[in-house]
């Protein structure tokens, strides 16, 4: 079971490595908007995001939920 300061780190984690790799391939918020429907502006302030939402943010830039987990 997750602690709560392991929550929190996550919370911070996933949206810093989806603007990374947002960022990384040169794509703006609203162009990544445009393509997946996905509010990535939010996600990226720290909203709760779903598991359901990282895997199709995985797609999108063609990587495994794995690949995406690893490190943080």
């Amino acid at each position: 079971m997750l602690q709560w300061y392991e929550s929190e780190l996550l919370n911070k984690e996933i949206p810093n490595r989806i603007k990374y790799l947002r960022l990384s391939k040169g794509i703006t918020q609203k162009e990544f908007y445009d393509k997946t429907g996905i509010h990535v502006a939010r996600i990226e302030q720290g909203r709760n995001i779903s598991l359901r939402t990282v895997i199709q943010i995985c797609g999108y830039f063609n990587i495994t939920v794995h690949e995406f987990f690893r490190g943080l």
